[in-house]
């Protein structure tokens, strides 16, 4: 499990469950403790654990006072005991612990060094002398003229030999290698290029749907990617067709998630502007995370707080660090 300062902002992997209890429940810390509060920002786990986790299929990982890891549900108690001296949250079903990787009852099923997270069935092995991938019963397949293997993403993983290509779940090629770049699938749409200075997407087929036109391009999230045409200065706003929507106009911007994106202006802060680029938050905090669920993490004076879609703070901010899903890194 991954160090943390307490001025820092970790914004990584928000509520995944399918439970509506612990979908709503949100781990901050405060005074050097982290809790869980429900998007009212009433405390529903007290703060008594030197690390906390997103909730994932029910369970939270945390680390105890001993400096031990184990899995909670969303009263508090322990399902999985702390015994772990490091671990990771679940992914799959599956969670790295000390030792290999455990299932849903805390058993040890696979014991290995290895602790990357699971992603259709499978975590990527990047050792020093080998390359491949892992499946949920230990079985390691090999790629052995692979010089790097990236995680599964839409049922399809890049790989590279001297150039990159594609496989899919039953570790066929799917896409011959032939890229200089290759990135995740997403929405059934990969940004790739054959050259480095021209983007454009590929189907889960190979197939070209968008030109390479872009010298820039990022996975498509609700519909719409960020890519940088070449006559422009700044991001546009790209649909799965290829028509390109609007320009940002800002200094920064991510993805969409929940509809809405984060922008960034020199001076002012961060803000969130819709899906059809209308700015709807202007930018004014000093940090922000993605939209899940509806509320969205904000720093003023150097607490987290939430914010609604309306830009409405719902929760004060009065916490030193909070967990929410994020995909970019600023």
């Amino acid at each position: 499990m991954k160090s943390f300062t307490i001025f820092s902002l970790l914004l990584i992997g928000m509520l995944s469950s399918c439970s509506n209890d612990s979908s709503n429940l949100i781990p901050v810390a405060k005074e050097d403790k982290w809790g869980f509060i429900d998007k009212k920002g009433k405390e529903i786990i007290p703060f008594e654990f030197l690390w906390a986790e997103e909730f994932v299929d029910g369970m939270a990982l945390v680390r105890d006072n001993n400096s031990k890891c184990g899995y909670i549900g969303t009263n508090g108690e322990y399902i999985i005991p702390p015994t772990f001296d490091n671990a990771e949250s679940f992914s799959d079903g599956m969670a790295a612990v000390t030792g290999g990787y455990i299932d849903k009852t805390g058993e040890i099923v696979i014991k290995t060094d290895w602790n990357k997270p699971f992603n259709d069935g499978y975590t990527p092995v990047r050792g020093y002398k080998q390359r491949g991938y892992m499946n949920k019963k230990g079985e390691f397949s090999s790629f052995s003229n692979a010089s790097q293997v990236k995680d599964f993403s839409d049922n399809m993983a890049a790989i590279k030999s001297t150039h990159w290509g594609y496989i899919d779940k039953d570790l066929k090629i799917k896409i011959k290698a032939q890229f200089f770049s290759a990135g995740p699938f997403s929405e059934g749409l990969a940004a790739v290029s054959t050259t480095g200075k021209e983007y454009g997407y590929i189907d889960n087929n190979g197939n070209m749907v968008i030109a390479p036109q872009f010298r820039d391009a990022r996975p498509f999230n609700d519909g719409l990617a960020l890519v940088w045409p070449h006559d422009a200065k700044i991001f546009w706003t790209v649909d799965t067709k290829g028509a390109l929507q609007f320009e940002c106009a800002y200094n920064d911007v991510r993805d969409y998630k929940e509809g809405m994106a984060a922008v960034y202006n020199f001076g002012e802060g961060w803000g969130f502007i819709d899906k059809t680029g209308k700015l709807v938050v202007a930018p004014q905090y000093e940090m922000v995370g993605d939209f899940y669920n509806g509320v969205a993490p904000v720093m003023v004076n150097h607490k987290f707080g939430f914010i609604d879609k309306t830009g409405k703070i719902i929760i004060e901010p009065i916490y030193d660090v909070v967990q929410m899903k994020r995909s970019n890194r600023f």
